[in-house]
């Protein structure tokens, strides 16, 4: 038995007397099999951080994060803002939002400074 070095994977014994064309459709199909492995895990990982950063891509920031507060700051309020989801909700921060309200992610919708 002949032990060819290079697969880590999986170790090929060749009885000596093996020819060069069995041993090259060894090597090829072995290969083949290794590129195969390949691509499925990138596949994966690809898969896998797409389901990730969408879900990331979900979730709002705590409101203390963004300091949130139930009052106005300098007439700016949170149902001014492009982000406000009226009844009592906003796109970027999480829980119960008061229309009054005002944080760091303010941004004024256009005309309509509170």
């Amino acid at each position: 038995m002949v032990a060819w070095p290079g697969f880590a994977s999986a170790a090929l014994s060749l009885q000596v007397g093996t020819t060069t064309r069995e041993l090259e459709t060894m090597t090829k199909h072995n290969n083949d099999a290794t590129r195969r492995q390949i691509l499925r895990t990138g596949l994966a990982v690809v898969g896998g951080a797409v389901a990730v950063s969408g879900a990331q891509a979900q979730d709002k920031m705590d409101p203390k994060m963004v300091q949130y507060q139930d009052t106005p700051k300098d007439g700016n309020k949170c149902d001014a803002c492009v982000n406000w989801e009226p009844p009592a909700s906003c796109k970027i921060v999480s829980g119960k939002i008061s229309p009054n309200g005002w944080c760091i992610a303010y941004a004024p919708m256009e005309n309509k400074k509170g």
